[in-house]
């Protein structure tokens, strides 16, 4: 798979090279970014994934307004527990 990603991007270079200068420079700046910081993007997608535990509920039917500090508490609760 590590050969077909390689394959296609030099295809794309090499489609683009003589016409589109500043976009082949572009692919080379952020080929090196992306490989630089890849393992801070997936722990920081993980981190998110399992801290985003937003309440999303449609409506607020019967909520008296303590609910509110209940779930915050909850929240501040599972992540401190994770």
């Amino acid at each position: 798979m590590s050969i077909i990603n390689l394959a296609c991007l030099v295809l794309v270079i090499g489609i683009h090279l003589p016409t589109h200068g500043a976009f082949v420079w572009k692919l080379f700046i952020d080929a090196s970014s992306y490989t630089a910081y890849t393992g801070a993007y997936s722990h920081t997608m993980v981190i998110h994934a399992f801290c985003n535990v937003d309440d999303v509920s449609w409506g607020t039917k019967g909520s008296g307004g303590s609910g509110v500090n209940k779930y915050e508490l909850d929240k501040v609760f599972f992540v401190g527990s994770w």
